[in-house]
């Protein structure tokens, strides 16, 4: 057993991680499950970079008949898997799946996740507030229409200029419905 508040270690030395929050055990896993699909709100702030969606489910269905989450000023489908999830997460009035539309839902979108593509031809849109070039890769601090703001991580080879309008989207299974 190795105890450490530095991320890195821990994801870097660790076959599994026991995440603690005032001394309760928040979640149990590999380094790639603490990452990929945190448990709740407070492992997916601690663990990496989270950009964190909050929204209510939409009546209707997208495309493929997956449940959409209205975020961000935007339509976001959620994987299939998702209202699993849901049935899962009590509501806040205690009813829960009956009351999950009702209720407001946090997703987690990594900055990795997201591909720059044409306004309005996402599933949200925004405005770039900020570009910052780390060598292998460019981060882009994006206003939302909501008033939000999303991290991207981008390509070397795009050149987001601060002021672009620009729209986001993603594989819907590269995102994770949190628990509060």
């Amino acid at each position: 057993m190795y105890v450490t508040h530095d991320q890195d270690e821990a994801l870097t030395f660790s076959d599994r991680i026991c995440l603690m929050n005032q001394a309760r055990i928040e979640q149990v896993g590999t380094p790639a499950d603490l990452y990929d699909r945190p448990a709740t709100r407070f492992a997916a702030g601690f663990i990496g970079h989270s950009n964190l969606l909050e929204g209510a489910l939409d009546d209707s269905r997208g495309p493929s008949g997956e449940p959409i989450l209205l975020s961000a000023g935007g339509r976001i489908p959620l994987p299939m898997n998702a209202m699993n999830a849901m049935n899962a997460i009590k509501a806040p009035n205690g009813k829960g799946a009956s009351a999950a539309f009702a209720a407001r839902h946090t997703l987690l979108v990594r900055p990795e996740a997201p591909r720059l593509v044409e306004p309005a031809s996402g599933f949200v849109d925004g405005t770039i507030a900020d570009v910052v070039f780390f060598g292998s890769d460019t981060r882009v601090q994006l206003a939302m229409n909501d008033g939000s703001e999303l991290t991207v991580r981008c390509e070397r080879s795009l050149s987001p200029r601060v002021g672009d309008k620009v729209g986001l989207v993603w594989d819907p299974y590269r995102t994770t419905l949190l628990q509060s």
